[in-house]
């Protein structure tokens, strides 16, 4: 069933020069950045249900607060659209397969999952052959692999790229830092046979 929303500004105002609105809305007690976002969704949908914008027009807003101190802030609608795109790309995890690894970046998802910290950083073990090196070794899913090859992991497709390297070389084993721990509290150097 259709839902209706409807919204009071407490002032809105529209520029005769430029066709642009400005609707403000008083608060008396703190917010969450969320919270505004929120409210500057709803007016710019009222506005644009209401026809006076184009729904898909990017919207900027502006918040200021008086209490304790007085603090300003401008989040420009282009921006806003710029960086909700990033957040997308950065929440969606590039992965790779090395020795019986599932292995993808670390999203701000994979963090929540595996309960991660910020200060850990590498490849997330995603899944795992229970019959591979790395099983025998006792890496497990939520492990995060730190370097591989003796150079550090920024990706999943580093840890292949260190096992065709050492392929490569001739050797018969690679060296892996593991954080077995979210915070990262807990690592080893492990030496993982590569496939013949």
């Amino acid at each position: 069933r259709p839902v209706q929303i409807t919204g009071i500004p407490d002032a809105a105002w529209r520029n005769p020069r430029t066709g642009q609105w400005c609707v403000v809305e008083y608060r008396l007690g703190r917010t969450t950045p969320e919270a505004d976002v929120a409210q500057a969704c709803l007016y710019h949908f009222l506005l644009a249900s209401a026809g006076y914008i184009d729904e898909f027009a990017p919207s900027s807003m502006a918040s200021v607060a008086f209490l304790p101190d007085r603090e300003e802030s401008l989040f420009e609608g282009e921006k806003l659209v710029a960086q909700q795109d990033t957040e997308k790309k950065k929440s969606v995890s590039a992965s790779s397969t090395a020795l019986g690894m599932t292995l993808s970046d670390i999203s701000a998802e994979l963090r929540t999952k595996f309960k991660l910290s910020d200060k850990v950083n590498g490849a997330v073990v995603t899944d795992l052959d229970k019959d591979s090196a790395a099983a025998s070794k006792g890496i497990t899913v939520g492990d995060v692999i730190q370097e591989a090859g003796g150079k550090p992991v920024t990706a999943a497709s580093d840890v292949a790229a260190a096992v065709d390297q050492a392929t490569k070389d001739g050797k018969t084993s690679v060296l892996i830092l593991v954080s077995k721990a979210g915070d990262g509290s807990d690592t080893r150097f492990v030496a993982l046979k590569l496939a013949k």
